[in-house]
């Protein structure tokens, strides 16, 4: 059963990958991704600005879509892809959140 909460979150979530990902709006995109900002990914520079930097250097037939959610382990999952259409291209994304977690 998913909570009024949870779907504002996954909405907020959607939100902010179409406004990075898809519409490559940097401007909007900064309220949603703090100054503070961790990347976890060694092959993506630190911080907001490399994650942004990263996308700024994509081609713009690059786009997000969003997949499933599964939650049947403790972990969240959501599965999506970025697709380059024209060339066919396809880079899987796994997002994982343990379930309790909050923002803080």
């Amino acid at each position: 059963m998913t909570t009024q909460l949870e779907g504002r979150n996954k909405a907020l979530v959607l939100e902010a990958f179409e406004t990075l990902f898809n519409k490559r709006d940097y401007d909007a995109a900064a309220r949603f991704w703090s100054p503070n900002y961790i990347q976890h990914s060694a092959h993506i520079a630190p911080g907001r600005e490399g994650l942004f930097n990263l996308i700024k250097s994509m081609p713009p037939t690059l786009e997000y879509e969003p997949g499933k959610e599964d939650d049947k382990t403790e972990y969240k999952q959501f599965g999506a892809l970025l697709r380059n259409k024209p060339a066919e291209e396809e880079i899987p994304l796994v997002i994982l959140h343990p379930k309790n977690w909050k923002a803080g």
